[in-house]
């Protein structure tokens, strides 16, 4: 009986309709390209509480101080947990944050989601932007300590003064000429500024020019524009975003490279059958960054579909996070500060740090789930067991997990349609020599695609290496 090793999951961008049904929930994929290992991801541990309904913002760092929109106010908190409200920037849905960086004295710009700007400055105060020359917005980047912003309905976009987002010079507009499109958004990344309009994008260098400090390079475009302002996140050098064409795009240089797969982007787009419609509504779409110790990642969330998708920088592959009781999951921001990763609720007002040690989100169950890419053979075969070769011995010492299980299904049209097979001991704790095989998964026909789904609900460690499957000539 040959035993032959099977992904657990893959990096491969060619599209297959079953094979591309494999994802993983709750779980990062890493390793080498072929035969990859599949871990658990943090779960949340409550940091603070601010007692609002839920956080409207990403989470902004400024000179070590960590700055976010919850509620109608903007909130400040340091590294010893002390929490200001800065006051009321009102408005509704998400606001944009952005700061200049003026040495001991950063201006923190605040976009309250119905084009109203905010400017917060420690010397000062929390003030709403007067100057007749800025127009409401929906989108701020910085550049050379100057805010930019989109003119919205238009293909113009204009910025502040130098070191100071409450003045607008009339002489700071520029319009993206090469494409009649409208503007979604300015954005900074190093020296450079990229225009990223509906349907086309332009890169734009600095220059040495007091009045508007930036110029269009020739040639250096793209026929592909933005269709949601809030999926616009820097990535550290680079940044991503939801594209008109229903796929991600990353800026990196002046290139332009598309990072999604054909999976994401026939879920999002459809494929104009019943089974895959594709979403409904994406330009409410938001994003956040996730600069984790390893794995770096671009979240997106389609809040009217209740889908989040996180595309692993430092890997290459895509996975979906799930909180309990939702399609999405519950983050809506992310920094890195005080050596730990800091998240925002969507669903309250709370800040928790991501963490290994834990596995749920602030005492809510967080469901790992491993679907693998689908198997077919040229002949009938029957098969008598898989084996999974994880990390075993990971009970807790008492309650739920003390004796955990994974739940095991299995489909054999590709995914279509799945079948309870078992549940398999993981081990108490101590217990390292724990096998997981799984038995008598039965004939498979030739050419169908058979595939397993592997569930953890116990918070325990989970960490999947390899897996084997034992095959047989069908009679």
């Amino acid at each position: 009986m040959p035993m032959i090793q099977f992904p657990l999951g893959g990096f491969d961008l060619d599209y297959n309709s079953k094979q591309s049904r494999a994802e993983v929930i709750n779980g990062y994929m890493e390793g080498e390209q072929e035969f990859i290992s599949v871990r658990r991801t943090e779960g949340l541990e409550e940091w603070i509480d601010c007692e609002e309904p839920r956080i409207r913002s990403d989470l902004l760092l400024v000179d070590g101080l960590i700055y976010f929109v919850a509620g109608e106010s903007l909130y400040q908190v340091d590294r010893l947990k002390n929490l200001v409200n800065l006051g009321t920037v009102g408005g509704s849905g998400r606001c944009v944050l952005a700061a200049n960086n003026i040495p001991d004295d950063s201006q923190v710009l605040v976009l309250n989601g119905l084009g109203q700007a905010l400017v917060y400055q420690p010397s000062v105060g929390l003030a709403a932007v007067s100057d007749p020359n800025y127009e409401a917005a929906s989108y701020v980047t910085v550049l050379n300590e100057r805010f930019w912003f989109p003119k919205d309905n238009s293909n113009q976009f204009f910025a502040s003064a130098v070191s100071d987002g409450t003045t607008y010079p009339s002489t700071a507009i520029a319009t993206a000429e090469e494409s009649p499109d409208n503007v979604v958004a300015p954005l900074a990344l190093k020296s450079a500024l990229w225009v990223i309009g509906t349907k086309t994008t332009e890169y734009w260098q600095s220059i040495n020019d007091s009045s508007l400090p930036v110029r269009q390079v020739k040639g250096a475009s793209y026929e592909r524009g933005c269709a949601a302002v809030n999926s616009i996140v820097r990535t550290g050098d680079t940044a991503c975003f939801l594209s008109d064409d229903k796929t991600v795009r990353m800026l990196s240089g002046n290139q332009m490279v598309e990072v999604s797969t054909l999976a994401f982007t026939l879920e999002v787009r459809g494929d104009g059958s019943l089974r895959n419609p594709g979403y409904s509504k994406i330009d409410d779409a938001y994003a956040f960054y996730v600069d984790g110790p390893v794995h770096k990642v671009y979240y997106l969330t389609f809040p009217t579909e209740g889908v989040t998708w996180g595309f692993d920088l430092a890997q290459g592959v895509w996975h979906k996070r799930k909180s309990d009781g939702m399609g999405k999951w519950r983050v809506s921001g992310a920094v890195s500060a005080y050596d730990q990763v800091i998240v925002a609720d969507s669903e309250s007002g709370k800040l928790y740090t991501m963490s290994y040690g834990s596995r749920t989100e602030d005492g809510s169950q967080m469901t790992f789930e491993l679907t693998t890419p689908s198997l077919s053979w040229q002949k009938d075969v029957v098969i008598p067991m898989i084996e999974i070769d994880m990390e075993t011995g990971v009970g807790l010492t008492d309650g739920q997990g003390e004796d955990p299980l994974m739940m095991v299904e299995y489909s054999k049209d590709g995914g279509l349609t799945w079948v309870e097979h078992s549940s398999v001991n993981l081990g108490r704790l101590g217990q390292y020599n724990t096998r997981v095989p799984m038995y008598q998964f039965g004939r498979v026909i030739r050419n169908q695609d058979f595939a397993l789904r592997l569930r953890v609900s116990d918070p325990v460690e989970v960490r999947m290496y390899r897996a084997w499957i034992t095959l047989e000539e069908g009679m």
